[in-house]
């Protein structure tokens, strides 16, 4: 089994509605956004996917979440978990025949969330 992984990062703003606490405010992150893939195989060139492909795909969906502000797109509390599931969902549709294993966001290098399906 082979697991590729592509890094990329967006900025947007959010807040968390009824939170008690300093993220109830509108403030803004440069989220880092992790993407892995699995593969059972490799092609004859020996690679199990075009790097490239993945970069564009994970690259066009955070285009999509660039600059905007979260709580206009995520339903309920636009968190680190449903960001690696909103990402997460929309990389799935982009990729068929292609296992994508997780999305993992992190809202600073300490703190981070991930998605899975598989």
């Amino acid at each position: 089994m082979f697991t590729l992984q592509i890094k990329d990062y967006f900025a947007a703003a959010h807040k968390l509605v009824g939170y008690d606490g300093p993220c109830s405010n509108l403030h803004g992150h440069t989220w880092h956004v992790h993407a892995k893939w699995q593969f059972e195989s490799l092609s004859d060139q020996g690679m199990a996917t075009d790097f490239k492909q993945l970069k564009l795909s994970l690259h066009s969906v955070l285009d999509t979440l660039d600059h905007t502000y979260l709580n206009d797109l995520i339903e309920n509390q636009p968190t680190a978990e449903r960001i690696a599931q909103v990402i997460y969902t929309m990389l799935k549709k982009d990729h068929y025949g292609i296992s994508l294993k997780s999305v993992t966001v992190f809202e600073s290098p300490e703190a981070s969330a991930t998605y899975c399906c598989n």
